[in-house]
């Protein structure tokens, strides 16, 4: 499903999830247009028809925000891509496939990141695991959560000291990333609230 589609409809479906997994909302129309300088919103339309004849978004009819990146036949939690659990990485943000909501037993996340690297597995978090995230810029002090700096992300036990934030990682092999206002922008993504682990 939806091996066909042009470079910029694929292109525009990784703008919706990521945008959805950045701020709980998808863009809308004109957001898209702008984003991919077409001018007119029917023919943003045209993009989004053809996503959501492959089943690929689903749209809330008369919202403002009418784009979901969701699949209606395969209802789970949207794994976007990988997340480094190691030095921070370029985030390669696309929907690769989904997860059973029936078999997570904790937390209620909102999207699924797949792990590579291993600075994290003193928390039990290992290369090749999912970790899920719940949506929330606001973390305590030793919660883990994933980070964008800058436009490369991260998973990281958070802690704020004064006017810097330290991104821990669960591994003496690696340093602690420290965050300066001199640093790249640092947004918080989420927490996460649980892992999961496919077994052979």
């Amino acid at each position: 499903m939806g091996n066909h589609l042009s470079a910029k409809a694929r292109a525009i479906l990784d703008f919706i999830a990521r945008t959805q997994a950045e701020r709980g909302a998808p863009p809308t129309l004109r957001e898209i247009g702008r984003r991919f300088g077409i001018r007119s919103t029917n023919g943003v339309r045209y993009y989004i028809d053809r996503l959501e004849l492959e089943g690929l978004i689903r749209r809330r009819p008369g919202a403002a925000r009418g784009a979901i990146p969701e699949a209606p036949t395969a209802p789970g939690l949207a794994i976007l891509g990988q997340i480094a659990a190691g030095d921070p990485v370029l985030s390669e943000e696309q929907i690769e496939g989904r997860l059973d909501l029936e078999r997570l037993e904790r937390g209620s996340p909102d999207f699924a990141l797949r792990v590579r690297g291993d600075s994290m597995k003193g928390a039990g978090i290992l290369d090749g695991d999912m970790v899920l995230v719940r949506q929330d810029p606001t973390p305590r002090d030793g919660e883990i959560v994933v980070a964008l700096i800058g436009d490369e992300s991260t998973v990281k036990r958070f802690y704020r000291r004064g006017e810097r934030v330290v991104l821990q990682p669960e591994n003496t092999d690696f340093d602690p990333i420290v965050v300066t206002e001199s640093s790249p922008q640092l947004r918080i993504l989420g927490k996460v609230v649980g892992v999961y682990r496919e077994t052979v």
